[in-house]
């Protein structure tokens, strides 16, 4: 996934976003970017947020949370999307993925 960056206007109403910074680039966690970006723009938008909400919290947090937007390799995604598959049928496994890849 590419970098996060809270340069652009998208991001500008982000207040209190934990968040690290290198020489004048901030970069945002999965899970920030999930509670203060994602998760309230899918609420004005989506008749589905709380499906959002909950695949977010269930699936894809304890696997990303803690990471970098950037730092999620196509591989990580490839290892936890395995790891779904043998718990849930394919559907399942698609509708969690969808969650996902609306995400940056």
């Amino acid at each position: 996934m590419a970098p996060a960056l809270l340069s652009s206007s998208r991001f500008s109403s982000v207040t209190q976003i934990r968040r690290r910074t290198r020489k004048n680039i901030t970069f945002v966690t999965f899970h920030d970017f999930v509670y203060e970006v994602y998760l309230p723009h899918v609420h004005h938008y989506k008749r589905s947020d709380s499906v959002d909400e909950r695949n977010s919290r269930l699936h894809l947090l304890p696997p990303f949370g803690n990471h970098l937007l950037h730092e999620i390799t196509r591989d990580d995604v490839e290892q936890w999307l395995h790891g779904l598959a043998i718990r849930f049928a394919p559907a399942t496994c698609n509708r969690i993925l969808t969650t996902l890849s609306k995400l940056p």
